[in-house]
């Protein structure tokens, strides 16, 4: 019998290896293959991998590793911090940071709250041919916290559409390229991105149509969280400038739980650089049209 499980990943005191700025983690998880059930005459592969965050050494990651589990096997999984400071998505190319090593009944079983919290360890794991001596230099301890939960029945999503008014002009010519991010609250006091919206370019009006997105991964199945809307506008038009460190500037801000969405609707957006001046009022308003659950 097979059970689905999603495993959340964030990361703390991570080392620094770069000059200029901070390091840029990804997370590649491993499961051991096994040949004969003997642990010795056995392979690590590749699995999943989370996306790469740009400087940042207490990362928390967007991209949730979906796993298979069954009950009755031996699954030996692997996770193993890189630097992504080279141009290759390769992790061979990469500076290694440290890994841990669980079965994944072990993961299940020790997880309190949901959550499996370890130390990353340093030296060379087995069957990887890859230099340790950056890791080993860093003389703190970093840690790596796994949320493992199981999925189960249908999948509750939420479904709206946004529209933006009067925002402010960001660009020279008067226009702004906005989009909107929507982060959550974790367990290391950081923020996780759990919605992002594509960018809408050369307007102060936008709008987003039939945005959908999983309940557990927009407020982990609580419509009281908290969860911080910000929006900003951006140098590019593609979908890959959270990947390229992109510059993006921030129009406002405002905070709202999911229950908030249905009963007010009607959002003021707020620069905290403007808020203390005379005669500002808001950068501009949102408007969540049509916001339903649905499975």
């Amino acid at each position: 019998m097979c059970e689905k499980y999603e495993i959340s990943i964030s990361c703390k005191n991570l080392p620094n290896f770069d000059k200029l700025s901070k390091s840029d983690p990804k997370v590649f998880l491993f499961i051991e293959n096994r040949f004969n059930n003997n642990s010795i005459d056995s392979e690590w592969k590749e699995l999943k991998c989370t996306e790469t965050i740009q400087n940042n050494c207490n990362p928390v990651f967007k991209e949730k590793l979906e796993i298979d589990y069954y009950p009755n096997s031996i699954q030996n999984l692997r996770f193993i911090v890189f630097d992504m400071d080279d141009n290759s998505k390769d992790w061979k190319k990469n500076d290694f940071m440290g890994y841990f090593e669980k079965s994944l009944t072990g993961l299940i079983n020790g997880c309190k709250d949901n959550v499996y919290t370890a130390d990353l360890l340093t030296s060379i794991p087995s069957g990887f041919n890859i230099s340790n001596s950056k890791a080993q230099n860093f003389k703190q301890t970093s840690k790596i916290m796994l949320r493992v939960e199981k999925i189960t029945g249908p999948l509750k999503m939420i479904r709206f559409s946004i529209s933006g008014s009067d925002f402010d002009r960001m660009d020279l010519f008067g226009k702004c390229d906005p989009f909107i991010e929507v982060s959550l609250p974790e367990d290391n006091e950081e923020e996780s991105i759990v919605f992002q919206t594509s960018v809408r370019p050369k307007t102060l009006n936008p709008t987003w149509e039939k945005l959908e997105v999983p309940v557990k991964v927009f407020n982990k199945g609580d419509p009281d969280k908290m969860l911080t809307f910000k929006v900003y506008d951006s140098d590019a038009y593609d979908e890959e400038f959270k990947d390229k460190g992109t510059k993006r500037d921030l129009v406002g801000v405002f905070k709202a739980t999911t229950n908030d969405l249905f009963s007010n609707q009607k959002f003021e957006i707020i620069n905290p650089k403007l808020k203390n001046n005379n005669n500002y009022s808001n950068s501009g308003t949102v408007v969540f049209n049509k916001i339903e659950y649905f499975n």
